[in-house]
């Protein structure tokens, strides 16, 4: 299975929360995929192949029978991120099986309130 594209921005010094979806479609009827039992990390990196990342998300399976799972990174870790362009993806572990469901670039810009 391909992976989905999904960009996002990033406030450097806010809360991150973004919560994912996910959905199965058979026969054209589109339904939430049950996500009970599975896992899910995520991570950013300014570049693919370095071998730390530069964050981690929190992630969390809010509603497993309707498919959600919600991604959230504290505003102590944003403040600590550079202004930049970073490449993120959300992995998920389902009967010991590792797949990329969702990827793309994560931008992190500045805040104007301080």
């Amino acid at each position: 299975m391909a992976a989905g594209k999904r960009d996002i921005e990033i406030i450097k010094g806010d809360d991150y929360v973004h919560v994912v979806t996910l959905n199965t479609k058979v026969l054209g009827v589109v339904t939430p995929l049950n996500i009970t039992g599975r896992t899910y990390t995520a991570q950013i990196r300014r570049v693919k192949t370095q071998a730390a990342p530069d964050a981690t998300f929190t992630c969390t399976v809010t509603d497993a029978p309707n498919g959600q799972v919600t991604i959230a990174m504290a505003n102590g870790i944003t403040a600590g991120l550079k202004v930049d362009c970073y490449f993120w993806d959300l992995q998920q572990n389902a009967s010991g099986i590792r797949n990329t469901i969702l990827a793309g670039r994560a931008t992190v810009v500045s805040d104007v309130t301080r």
